[in-house]
């Protein structure tokens, strides 16, 4: 089955970025669920562990005049018919893509449901992430590098804490018996968005999050994207979610790494 549709040269930059960035964030297969008014892309987790991905794509930022609709053919075969417009040389273009109406080329609703976002508690806290990638570069450093089996690893541990305040701090901390590690980052901006009470109930709020090193320095792989802004989100004894507006408005992605037992609770 071939899915083919035009699309604009700059989106086509960011849409690749992003596809770049999940393919790296994981090798286990996606899911792209279609409408006419939305593009899902989910990243399906192999395990309870792994890092789970979602993107949300705008299909008229991405698209030319983006149309889908579905209809019968010859032989009453049902196709997802794709239309658009390519303006810059007047040209009208669809594709015709089969489906099985009970197969895995089409689901039903219950289906679909089973690859949207996970329902996660409220954040302790959100910052917006540093814009440069100097925390990419710290984590890297922090997590060293495994060697094979029978070498020497250079890896000083394997998980690194991350603390956070809605005061603006983050502080990215790797400890061992012998010496303690610390990076501080500052003045990041605290988002409210979706927090149960507003700033002057949220502003003291803090977080600590136990994480694995070399599944924290795969998300941060979005340093690569193209992208507006992204967001941290520290929800203590579940996830550390990593939330990216992408370029040009097109969509957003979405990352879910899970975390060990912060702590506070240890």
């Amino acid at each position: 089955m071939r899915f083919r549709t035009k699309i604009t040269k700059d989106s086509l930059f960011h849409l690749s970025s992003l596809v770049a960035t999940l393919e790296k964030v994981s090798s286990s297969n996606c899911v792209i669920l279609l409408s006419k008014d939305l593009m899902r892309i989910t990243v399906v987790a192999t395990g309870p562990d792994d890092v789970q991905a979602f993107a949300e794509l705008q299909p008229e930022h991405v698209f030319e005049d983006y149309n889908m609709k579905l209809a019968k053919r010859a032989g009453g075969v049902p196709h997802l018919v794709v239309e658009s417009h390519m303006s810059t040389m007047e040209m009208n273009v669809a594709q015709d893509i089969p489906v099985k109406a009970s197969g895995r080329f089409l689901m039903n609703a219950e289906e679909a449901d089973y690859y949207k976002a996970p329902v996660v508690p409220v954040s302790q806290v959100q910052l917006e992430m540093p814009v440069q990638r100097s925390m990419r570069a710290v984590v890297d450093r922090m997590k060293g590098k495994c060697s094979p089996p029978g070498k020497r690893c250079r890896c000083i541990d394997k998980y690194l804490y991350l603390d956070a305040n809605m005061r603006g701090q983050l502080v990215v901390r790797l400890e061992t018996d012998s010496a303690t590690i610390k990076t501080f980052f500052t003045q990041l901006s605290p988002r409210y968005e979706g927090m149960e009470r507003g700033p002057q109930h949220n502003r003291d709020n803090k977080a600590t999050l136990k994480v694995d090193a070399k599944k924290l320095a795969t998300v941060l792989q979005v340093y690569g994207m193209s992208f507006e802004g992204a967001i941290l989100c520290f929800v203590e004894n579940v996830s550390l979610i990593t939330h990216v507006f992408l370029a040009a408005s097109i969509g957003t992605a979405t990352f879910y790494q899970p975390v060990m037992v912060s702590m506070a609770d240890e």
